[in-house]
């Protein structure tokens, strides 16, 4: 059901590849929304080190991890029961807490440089473990987020291709990527009635990479299906799928789909979702095309950083209650 593209050949500068390999993303893309990702030439070694440094750091005391709240932005430690997916209008009106916690960590900015717009300011700092907590932890968490942006820059040109666009089309807007990186914890828990691991929901961002999980409860529905499917463990990929900011710049061509994580009843399970996005000031209007000439009237035109920060807002208690706060 959910394909496999190889970008093995693409990533050594093939450039028959790339063609071949951009087909397949957009096939992907348009009708399912994901796909595997092999031959990305990341070593597993660091993603086997990323779940144990998830491990590490959710194996703190509460009372040590409550002192790295972050910023309102979902950076620092996200306790259980404080995200909520609102952004998304799937699972209906009534909304209850995702049963998860997580480590957040943005792309960090010089003091002062973080961008700004009229409704608020890109993340600029992460509120670090102190070294003699974890230590090397930052260190190893800084590095595999330098190596997965790498990634994804080197994939754009597939992206491009499979629009019809020049290989080169994207890369300006990224330029200083806007990314994110979460590591979740699922733990043993009773789940209410329409209560989930992570709720029913869409991506926000242009890309989001999640490595192979040996513990089975990712599901996705795309827009095709009316039933959940399993999304089956694939060792040494990634599970890559679209967000609603590519969905919106592809003009509707390229799937957001819903997916949701089953909540975990007997054994703990953690998560590694890598989201990849364009700069703050990349113009998220709908992409003209041959077989899509006219902008879909859904989307009007706003830049990365204004979208990540109305996304923020929706779905982080944090976020929300500082927004209350400042009111």
């Amino acid at each position: 059901m959910i394909p496999i593209v190889n970008v093995q050949d693409h990533l050594l500068g093939n450039e028959q590849a790339t063609v071949d390999a951009a087909a397949k993303v957009r096939d992907a893309l348009e009708n399912v929304g994901f796909f595997y990702l092999a031959g990305h030439g990341i070593d597993w070694s660091l993603v086997d080190q990323m779940y144990e440094e998830a491990r590490r750091f959710h194996s703190l005391p509460e009372e040590l991890k409550s002192e790295l709240l972050g910023s309102p932005d979902a950076t620092g430690y996200i306790p259980i029961k404080t995200s909520t997916s609102r952004a998304s209008k799937i699972g209906g009106r009534v909304r209850k807490s995702n049963l998860v916690a997580g480590f957040g960590v943005n792309r960090e900015y010089a003091k002062g440089q973080a961008p700004r717009f009229d409704g608020g300011a890109v993340p600029e700092r992460v509120v670090w473990p102190p070294s003699r907590v974890l230590p090397g932890f930052r260190s190893r968490v800084t590095h595999y987020c330098r190596m997965m942006n790498d990634l994804g820059q080197r994939l754009l040109p597939l992206y491009a291709v499979a629009l019809g666009l020049g290989p080169d089309h994207f890369f300006d807007d990224f330029v200083d990527a806007m990314w994110s990186f979460r590591l979740s914890h699922y733990p043993p828990v009773e789940a209410e009635d329409g209560q989930w691991g992570l709720a029913p929901h869409t991506d926000g961002g242009f890309l989001t990479f999640l490595p192979d999980n040996a513990v089975a409860a990712l599901e996705i529905r795309p827009a095709s299906q009316s039933e959940w499917i399993p999304a089956p463990s694939m060792p040494g990929t990634f599970l890559v799928n679209a967000g609603d900011a590519l969905q919106r710049w592809s003009n509707g061509r390229f799937l957001s789909t819903e997916h949701r994580v089953l909540p975990s009843k007997r054994s703990e399970r953690y998560a590694l979702p890598f989201f990849f996005g364009p700069n703050a000031t990349a113009s998220i209007a709908p992409l003209l095309t041959p077989s899509r000439p006219v902008p879909d009237p859904a989307w009007s035109p706003m830049t990365y950083g204004e979208y990540y920060l109305w996304f923020a807002k929706q779905n982080y208690d944090s976020y929300a209650a500082a927004e209350r706060l400042s009111t």
